[in-house]
């Protein structure tokens, strides 16, 4: 029997779910659950990636007790946050979390050289003081030389590129970051340019959810005793959540979570999830997105 684990990981907790299909119905079960949160170093709100390792290793060793072996895994998290990475592939920095307060004016410095009609156009992302366009004019203004970083890997893909030492941006993730052109689906050049950020950073398009990442790095196998495969699966955790929602045309779907409170979209025939129509950037100046 094949089976498929997904790890979901959100603000406050994650979870390792594995799922087979049994007599032509999905079967899930939580194999292992664990918190997660903000942490203070240095006056700065971050993310301890080196513990959500661990607990993703937990989780992988708890599959293999239970007799069951996943041939693919795909992780998932909160939008937003990223980690760069040096020339020689190691973290440089902290992940700081979303929740920083480093980010205090950096929506009306882009204003100055982007409005953010013109940016909500390419983007189709509301001005949230936490994105990841204002989150790296941040992290610039402080420290110019973080611009020299090699790359860019939001925090779903950056584990996975942990797990296997393949680094790639996810579709999905990079939609949440209000860098993508949501006509193209590319990181868009007008808005890196408008905010100074390098475009070497991003030097690959995102993969499509379901492109297979490779496999585990050997160390990573040995840790865990076994061998499978990384998927890079709609790896911010809304669109899991979505994808996986048997809509209809018409119908309301409640999203909430430690992102923000419960909000409710509303769906027709024409997009990729049952399809969702967009209000406008002037509408949107001031206010959050429905679901990010």
């Amino acid at each position: 029997m094949n089976y498929a684990l997904a790890i979901d990981i959100g603000a406050s907790s994650g979870r390792h779910i594995l799922g087979w299909m049994e007599n032509g119905v999905l079967k899930t079960e939580e194999i292992y659950r664990f918190p997660n949160g903000m942490i203070s170093r240095n006056g700065t709100e971050v993310w301890d990636t080196d513990a959500l390792l661990r607990h993703i290793l937990e989780g992988l060793r708890r599959c293999k007790e239970s007799g069951r072996i996943p041939s693919t895994i795909g992780i998932d998290t909160w939008g937003v946050d990223y980690v760069l990475l040096g020339e020689n592939g190691a973290r440089l920095g902290e992940a700081v979390a979303y929740r920083d307060p480093r980010t205090a004016g950096m929506p009306e410095k882009l204003e100055q050289t982007l409005p953010f009609k013109r940016a909500y156009a390419i983007s189709g992302i509301a001005r949230e003081s936490f994105n990841t366009v204002y989150q790296l004019m941040a992290d610039f203004e402080k420290d110019p030389a973080r611009q020299n970083a090699a790359q860019l890997l939001f925090m779903p893909c950056y584990l996975s590129y942990l797990l296997t030492g393949r680094a790639r941006n996810e579709y999905s993730i990079a939609s949440t970051s209000g860098l993508l052109d949501a006509e193209t689906r590319q990181f868009a050049p007008e808005i890196l340019n408008a905010a100074g950020i390098p475009g070497h950073l991003f030097p690959d398009p995102p993969a499509m959810p379901g492109t297979i990442l490779g496999p585990l790095r050997p160390e990573i196998a040995g840790q865990i005793g076994y061998q499978t495969d990384v998927m890079l699966t709609a790896s911010h955790d809304t669109a899991s959540a979505f994808h996986a929602v048997p809509c209809q045309p018409g119908d309301a779907i409640l999203s909430s979570g430690t992102w923000r409170a419960p909000t409710a979209s509303c769906f027709s025939a024409t997009s990729a999830a049952c399809g969702s129509s967009s209000p406008s950037a002037e509408n949107l100046a001031e206010t959050s997105p429905s679901a990010r």
